[in-house]
């Protein structure tokens, strides 16, 4: 396969998973500040690039993430003030548009 072609690949993989991300948010599991999401079916990849964008958000106080067996995927959680849904949101429209751009460049 043609390199451009395969980065190209690549990024349209992130970007779809994240915007399914991005459409099943209700799921949050919140305790007083600590908030927790299971995320089925994926992997390191989001989990690592979710605590990448938290490290840019002065409002989250803590994040960690961890394979979950049980349930194919992986629990991301974190510690903020603001509304969960909406820092997430915020963070999968950042990965979005840095894929996007990243894409452009092939």
């Amino acid at each position: 396969i043609d390199a451009n072609k395969l980065q190209i690949a690549c990024c349209d993989n992130i970007i779809t998973r994240a915007k399914l991300i991005k459409s099943s948010l209700d799921n949050i599991v919140s305790t007083k500040d600590l908030h927790e999401i299971v995320l089925i079916g994926e992997t390191h990849t989001i989990g690592v690039l979710l605590t990448r964008e938290c490290e840019l958000i002065k409002d989250i106080k803590y994040y960690s993430y961890k394979v979950d067996p049980t349930n194919f995927g992986i629990r991301f959680e974190m510690r903020c003030d603001s509304d969960p849904k909406v820092i997430i949101e915020s963070m999968l429209d950042s990965i979005i548009h840095k894929f996007d751009n990243l894409r452009s460049q092939f």
